[in-house]
């Protein structure tokens, strides 16, 4: 396997270290797809999103959870993913 350059963001005060890579797997393209042309898909968030950050899924959810209710919002999460999505491929 070829040695993987890692790109560092921050997202949501979060650094999180991606394989750009990761937008040329068909899982991702697949689940973008479900995401942005179907309505009441916006569940396909959590999985895309953890495909794209692996093991730092529970930092990155952590950063978004609200202290007072102890939850993580799907408006916050989504947020993020877009965020990192921009960071990724900053011409698409």
């Amino acid at each position: 396997m070829p040695d993987v350059k890692l790109k560092t963001i921050k997202v949501q005060g979060v650094e999180l270290r991606i394989d750009p890579g990761v937008l040329d797997d068909f899982r991702v393209v697949d689940l973008l797809d479900q995401i942005q042309f179907e309505p009441g898909k916006q569940t396909r968030a959590a999985g895309l999103l953890r495909l794209i950050v692996g093991e730092q899924f529970t930092d990155l959810l952590d950063a978004l959870t609200d202290e007072e209710t102890g939850r993580a919002s799907t408006e916050n999460a989504v947020q993020a993913l877009m965020d990192i999505m921009k960071e990724l491929a900053p011409n698409s």
